[in-house]
């Protein structure tokens, strides 16, 4: 049996804005759904789709352990947590990306200004240039003409 690994994550709105820690098993596919706003609920609700913390486990079961532990963190340990990792609150979903996908980021990108779009077996997103870039389920980055 192939176990899958998982993932625990925060994001937010702004810089010491509203927390949502939440756990999945494709971090990539999921900063994407907040930011799509796909399921609505509280992370909607607040506009909270900027990834500034994530940890990753071997299995979902540790990773769910895990939450269930931040969940109950006081705001001010979680707010220590973030910074200890990422001091400027940056969102570190292209990081991710690029780190999963091997992508180059373009010259143009701009995470305040990104536009998503989903499909059920992808993810593209336009980085303000004048190429689309997809990743698709297996991770494979793809450059398309924007038509």
């Amino acid at each position: 049996m192939i176990e899958k690994g998982g993932y625990v994550y925060i994001v937010t709105n702004k810089r010491n804005g509203t927390l949502y820690v939440g756990v999945t098993n494709d971090l990539m596919k999921r900063a994407a759904e907040h930011k799509n706003k796909r399921y609505g609920g509280f992370t909607a609700k607040y506009d909270a789709n900027k990834l500034v913390y994530y940890e990753t486990f071997p299995d979902i079961e540790s990773a769910i352990r895990r939450e269930k532990q931040l969940k109950d963190w006081n705001r001010n340990w979680k707010k220590d947590l973030i910074e200890k990792m990422n001091p400027e609150w940056e969102d570190l979903w292209w990081k991710f990306i690029k780190e999963s996908a091997n992508v180059i980021p373009s010259p143009e990108y701009d995470s305040e200004k990104i536009n998503i779009k989903m499909t059920d077996d992808s993810i593209i997103y336009n980085v303000k240039s004048p190429l689309f870039k997809k990743i698709n389920k297996s991770n494979e980055a793809i450059k398309e003409k924007k038509q």
